[in-house]
C-alpha cells in the first residue's frame, strides 16, 4: 500500500464515521509523567532474552 493510498483510506474512514477513525487521548498527569521519565531512561529494564523478560514478570515457565 502506497502512502496516498493509505491517506485517501484514512480520509474515506474519516468521512464514514464523522471523526477520526481511532481514540485520541489526551494522557493525564501520572501517564505524562511516566512516558517522560521512560524516555529519559529512568526506571527502564532491559532485558537480553525474552526468556529473562519473563522471568522477571514472574512467569518463568512461559513459552513465546
Amino acid at each position: 500500500m502506497t502512502a496516498s493510498e493509505t491517506i485517501q483510506l484514512l480520509y474515506r474512514q474519516i468521512k464514514m464515521r464523522r471523526g477520526l477513525p481511532f481514540a485520541v487521548e489526551i494522557p493525564n498527569a501520572l501517564t505524562a509523567k511516566t512516558l517522560r521519565a521512560s524516555k529519559a531512561g529512568k526506571g527502564v529494564k532491559h532485558f537480553a532474552t525474552t526468556k529473562e523478560l519473563y522471568h522477571d514478570l514472574g512467569q518463568p515457565d512461559c513459552q513465546v
